[in-house]
């Protein structure tokens, strides 16, 4: 039963649009063509339903993806049913302008604009060049447009013309019932894109932690000897402390006839644990230090930081003072 109906509203919307022009048919895009007739035959369903307000907008993306009378027809009556009455007198106004020799449809635009527009704002759009409309954050319609009529219900709006680039205007307005305002918009200019400029400062060179020889600075061995000793340290700590507190004596002593749920041997083996994974951690330290050290660091850069640095003495004076001195300084 769905799939007869979806092929009967297929087979209604496809006689509908191509009635629309040659132009129109040379351009169909059949995956359009299914969306739209998907969408219509819900809008169909919603509206037996009672359920107005889905079915306008499943009758608006059926439009959308296939213009034809009957779908915006249905859209429009969606709207008036659903008591979204600026929204539907938008869409008349739209029909009317598209739909000029279809009698049916001017004639279901004309009297819902004569029915609603006294309490609705009517707001007319001249872009230059065409633009994109929204009303409150909604797209009044697909296409871009130099002229378009829009009604707004009682009340603040927000109206935001768009171009390409992310380039927009925005217009805050009071609507008022039976008033009507016509507001221009014209497109702010594309943003350029300023030249790379050099920076004017001194300019850092490049630190080389590698060396030509693509292995790694020794300050990464020295480092990570250093945080391995930090280890062993901690692990020496662990290992008298497991000694001592409270040690082999003082468990013995404690947990005479007490067997091993005593506390003081519990505490002697949390501790010994503690102390065998240090051990462990300082041992990986170590080997990873040696490897690094051995395979991947490039010992020659040290010898070239030391060759490279010199001393030198220059003379000074001090115009205040009066007296004059040397001046030591290192170059790297």
């Amino acid at each position: 039963m769905k799939l007869r109906r979806l092929v009967y509203s297929l087979i209604v919307l496809t006689s509908l649009w191509t009635g629309q022009g040659g132009d129109a048919h040379a351009q169909a895009d059949p995956e359009k063509l299914r969306l739209a007739a998907e969408d219509f035959d819900a809008g169909r369903r919603a509206y037996k339903l009672g359920d107005f307000a889905r079915a306008a907008t499943h009758f608006e993306n059926a439009y959308r993806d296939a213009p034809s009378s009957q779908a915006l027809r249905m859209a429009i009556r969606s709207r008036s049913e659903a008591e979204h009455h600026a929204r539907a007198a938008t869409l008349c106004v739209l029909a009317l302008s598209l739909y000029a020799e279809d009698a049916e449809t001017v004639g279901l635009a004309r009297r819902v604009l004569e029915q609603r527009s006294p309490q609705l704002y009517k707001v007319t759009v001249e872009c230059e060049p065409a633009c994109t409309v929204l009303l409150d954050g909604r797209l009044v319609r697909d296409d871009a447009a130099t002229r378009q009529v829009i009604f707004a219900s009682e009340g603040k709006h927000t109206l935001v013309a768009g171009w390409s680039g992310k380039r927009s205007v925005s217009r805050d307005l009071e609507a008022t019932p039976g008033g009507s305002t016509v507001l221009g918009f014209e497109a702010p200019p594309l943003a350029v894109e300023a030249p790379a400029v050099a920076p004017s400062g001194p300019v850092a060179e490049p630190v080389d932690v590698g060396g030509d020889s693509g292995k790694a600075s020794p300050t990464l061995f020295w480092l990570g000897a250093g945080v391995t000793a930090v280890f062993g340290g901690i692990t020496v700590w662990s290992g008298i402390d497991t000694l001592n507190n409270p040690g082999p004596d003082g468990v013995r002593a404690a947990c005479v006839g007490r067997g091993t749920s005593c506390p003081e041997y519990q505490e002697g083996l949390d501790k010994q644990a503690r102390t065998n994974y240090l051990l462990l951690g300082t041992g990986v330290g170590v080997a990873s230090v040696a490897v690094i050290g051995l395979f991947f660091t490039d010992w020659g850069q040290d010898q070239d930081r030391k060759s490279s640095t010199a001393l030198s003495f220059s003379p000074v004076a001090d115009p205040v003072g009066g007296s004059v001195g040397m001046a030591a300084s290192k170059r790297f």
